[in-house]
């Protein structure tokens, strides 16, 4: 597959030849430029499609393989790194990212905001959410004066 294009280009640089050896140069130049479009863009583009990897792991391993292991390298670069990433795949555990303030602990409240009442009452029992005395209260500084507010925007009249 490394020297086809090679080959196959021979037959028109001989006939640009008989015409004019400017010509076999052109054709000379026009084929290795084609193959190296092919080696370089073409192939890591259809081989990623082919074993579902990615063309930049395609195209850094066929590098990395031809540096390694010369021509024998650059054709075995990418089934090696397929079979690689199916046993990563299948053996090591997967972390998903996510964005859920759920997971993070999180919440949707502002910081330094109170709960409001009926989170408070489930929280901290009926007491909390109440008007009087400070039992079932502790944990709740810089809240004074905000029991019994509404959970909401005023009502409009």
């Amino acid at each position: 597959p490394t020297i086809g294009t090679y080959l196959a280009g021979a037959l028109p640089m001989l006939i640009a030849f008989t015409v004019d050896p400017w010509y076999a140069l052109w054709v000379l130049g026009f084929v290795v430029i084609y193959q190296q479009f092919e080696n370089y863009v073409l192939q890591p583009k259809l081989t990623a499609k082919t074993v579902d990897i990615h063309p930049a792991v395609a195209f850094g391993s066929v590098i990395a393989g031809t540096a390694l292991l010369g021509a024998v390298g650059a054709l075995v670069a990418i089934p090696a790194v397929a079979t690689l990433q199916a046993f990563l795949g299948a053996y090591v555990k997967r972390y998903d990212v996510t964005d859920d303030p759920r997971v993070h602990g999180g919440s949707s409240r502002a910081p330094g905001r109170p709960l409001p009442s009926r989170i408070r009452r489930l929280v901290k029992g009926p007491r909390a959410a109440g008007r009087g005395g400070t039992e079932g209260t502790e944990g709740t500084e810089g809240t004074e004066g905000t029991e019994g507010t509404p959970d909401g925007p005023p009502p409009q009249r």
